[in-house]
C-alpha cells in the first residue's frame, strides 16, 4: 500500500504502553495525525479514512 513501515516511538500515550508492559507486543495504528487529535478542531481527511479501511480489511483478510 505504500505505506511507511519503519518503527518509531511517538510522544503521545496510548494503551500500547501499558500492555507493552505485560510482555504484549501492540501496534497503534490508524488514520489521521496525531497534530489534529484531540482538540477542538479535530479531523480526519476522509481520503486517510478510505485508505485506513483498506489497510484494515487487507490485515483481516491475511489471517482469515
Amino acid at each position: 500500500m505504500g505505506l511507511d513501515a519503519t518503527l518509531c516511538g511517538v510522544p503521545f500515550g496510548s494503551d500500547a504502553s501499558k500492555l507493552s508492559r505485560q510482555g504484549i507486543p501492540s501496534l497503534v495504528i490508524g488514520p489521521g495525525s496525531i497534530d489534529q487529535a484531540h482538540a477542538a478542531v479535530e479531523f480526519v481527511e476522509l481520503d486517510e479514512v478510505e485508505r485506513a479501511f483498506e489497510f484494515y480489511r487487507n490485515f483481516i483478510l491475511r489471517f482469515e
